[in-house]
């Protein structure tokens, strides 16, 4: 059986790759909103994963700002300048 050898090889990601590309989707177009309290357990549901992606991704979106986290109470998204946008997502 000939195989092509110019096609693409599909790009697999992580639970953890794919739980912050979404929530981070989420952020950018505006449904998850600024303020919005984000709970983990809901959101791997919605994710159709467990908890431990979920909470691993939203430390990442901590560090690239666009959640805040606060230990043992809750997680928030931030507010999100017009000027920093081009800081916060990649090209």
């Amino acid at each position: 059986m000939p195989i092509p050898n110019d096609h693409l090889k599909p790009i697999r990601q992580s639970a953890k790759e794919s739980a912050f590309n979404q929530i981070q989707q989420w952020i950018i177009d505006g449904t998850l909103l600024p303020g919005e309290k984000l709970q983990d357990m809901e959101l791997a549901n919605a994710l159709n994963v467990s908890r431990t992606p979920v909470r691993e991704s939203l430390q990442l979106l901590e560090v690239h700002g666009f959640v805040k986290m606060y230990p043992g109470k809750a997680t928030q998204v931030t507010e999100v300048e017009k000027e920093s946008i081009n800081e916060l997502l990649p090209l």
